[in-house]
């Protein structure tokens, strides 16, 4: 039940295809990261329209180390592994997780981060959802991001709550 957060660095699969990568960001001097832009406090897409967050911070650190600079590439948690595959990006960081079905299709560098799914509650329900049991009700509503690691924890330990999916995760703190 417990999900792993890596590092949430992908990388092409393969010596010869990471080497081409490395070079092409080496020669083009930009280093192109899908991230959702949405899962504070790894990746968040600011108003302004620039990104902050841990993963944003360590994605511009490694630009620099390869004398790049960062090509935001904006993606969602339903197409973040096909946009990958696709070649829309480098890399892709923000809060990963790694799940069987994405390392099939992707390589992971080793994690940064193993926490498991944790309730986001007002501080006045804090004592009312302590357990899965207590959160698994018809009349305990939730939201998650679609597509993602969250949507199918719902899915599997949570079916009697109602599910709101969202594409745009902070509106948790307004709705």
């Amino acid at each position: 039940m417990k999900k792993l957060l890596p590092l949430a660095l992908l990388v092409a699969a393969g010596s010869a295809s990471a080497q081409s990568h490395l070079d092409k960001v080496t020669q083009q001097g930009t280093l192109e990261v899908c991230t959702t832009g949405d899962y504070k406090p790894y990746t968040f897409l600011k108003e302004d329209g620039s990104y902050e967050g841990i993963d944003i911070a360590m994605a511009e650190s490694l630009a620099k180390s390869l004398g790049a600079k960062v090509k935001w590439v904006k993606t969602s948690w339903k197409t973040l592994t096909p946009d990958f595959v696709a070649g829309k990006c480098d890399i892709a960081m923000g809060g990963i997780s790694v799940t069987l079905q994405r390392q099939k299709q992707v390589f992971f560098a080793d994690k940064l981060d193993t926490d498991g799914k944790i309730p986001l509650v007002r501080c006045t329900d804090v004592k009312k959802y302590r357990t899965v049991e207590q959160i698994n009700k018809a009349s305990v509503r939730l939201l998650e991001p679609a597509g993602g690691t969250n949507e199918a924890f719902v899915h599997a330990y949570l079916p009697d709550a109602k599910l709101t999916l969202t594409m745009i995760t902070w509106v948790f703190f307004s709705s």
